[in-house]
């Protein structure tokens, strides 16, 4: 909470206006990356916005393609080391394979142990139309696909070159696709991911933006609701353990709901963002039924481009356990560009980076966005 706190200060203390004007609503908006991790991927996550809402009549379209590529396992369990093939790849050693050593725990207590080495790209499409000065309507079409990807060879190089740890990176084939997630109570996989995929649709999501609160384009809030639907391929057929194909699910089975508050000042724009989303039925056993997100960012206006510095933290959809941090936060810090080509249309791009190195974290992901305000 102490977090939450800075940032409301430092929200407030920046953003007073001297001369203030929310300028060209065009620029000054954050960057639409939420939640990278890919678990989290199963439920209708928070996304960045401006608190402005689209004038009546005016519409939006909206185009990203992303690459996250993701590193992460508990200590119970190890991938595939170079050199050693004869080793299987992506077991729970120690306790699963009843192996004695120091490093043992008690694998028959609550909790899950994961192994996610691999990439992940997405493309999306959304549409935004404002009804009218106070209400936003917005749909999304998300695409997905899972693959070993080419980015280890480049992120291991730039850890070792900047002193950063590559946490077991080292030690793992390069570009390779293996996911699991272990049942330490029931001692079995929930889930597993081996064979890359083809470009399957994820979700779609419908949402609702309503104004709140307008002070001459200088203060504003608004709130959001938003639902993912159609979404059987991601829960019923993406994951290679049969027995999780028949899990209990249906459309709109979870929803999420956001404050956004933005402050303009003259060529900078800040924004602040709370969200939760709320779950019905999760798609593992004793894993959370709500997350919650804190989002804050800055926009800094040039003439024609923007640099935009974004973080954002989120839980996990796992139980707090004292053992690994399954159940910790995730930090993801966002740095972009934004590019005007023409009056109407604008290109972003840019990086994010975990800040957090936990286990349910993502490494590294980097995306490029078109974006065409009519």
């Amino acid at each position: 909470m102490s977090k939450f706190y800075g940032l409301i200060i430092l929200f407030f203390l920046f953003a007073w206006p001297v001369n203030a004007s929310g300028g060209d609503s065009k620029f000054k908006i954050p960057v639409r990356i939420g939640p990278q991790y890919p678990f989290q991927f199963f439920y209708t996550l928070f996304e960045p916005e401006s608190a402005k809402t689209l004038k009546k009549g005016t519409f939006s379209i909206f185009f990203l393609s992303s690459q996250t590529n993701t590193f992460g396992y508990s200590i119970n369990s190890f991938i595939r080391e170079r050199e050693r093939e004869e080793w299987d790849s992506g077991q729970f050693k120690l306790c699963h394979n009843k192996k004695k050593t120091k490093e043992s725990w008690n694998c028959k207590s609550e909790g899950y142990s994961v192994l996610f080495d691999g990439e992940v790209t997405q493309r999306n499409v959304q549409l935004f139309w404002g009804i009218s000065d106070f209400l936003e309507v917005q749909y999304a079409y998300r695409s997905i696909s899972f693959s070993g990807g080419n980015m280890d060879r480049t992120i291991e190089n730039f850890h070792k070159n900047t002193a950063i740890n590559n946490g077991g990176r080292e030690w793992s084939d390069y570009d390779n696709l293996e996911v699991y997630l272990w049942d330490n109570e029931r001692d079995e996989a929930v889930f597993q991911l081996l064979e890359s995929t083809s470009f399957h649709k994820m979700a779609e999501t419908v949402a609702l933006k309503l104004l709140l609160y307008n002070k001459n384009d200088q203060y504003v809030v608004s709130l959001k609701l938003a639902s993912n639907f159609n979404d059987e391929y991601f829960w019923k057929q993406l994951n290679e353990v049969d027995s999780m194909n028949q899990r209990k699910h249906r459309d709109f089975d979870d929803f999420n709901i956001t404050l956004y508050a933005s402050a303009f000042k003259q060529d900078w724009a800040f924004h602040l963002a709370l969200s939760q989303t709320r779950i019905d039925t999760p798609y593992f056993e004793n894993t959370s039924d709500q997350l919650t997100f804190l989002f804050f960012g800055i926009n800094r206006k040039f003439d024609n481009f923007e640099l935009i510095l974004q973080d954002l933290n989120y839980s996990s959809i796992f139980q707090k356990d004292p053992r690994e941090a399954m159940g910790e936060d995730s930090n993801e810090f966002t740095t972009a560009i934004r590019w005007q080509v023409d009056s109407d249309l604008f290109i972003e791009t840019g990086f994010v980076e975990d800040l957090t190195h936990g286990l349910t974290n993502i490494d590294f992901s980097y995306f490029l966005i078109l974006q065409w305000i009519i």
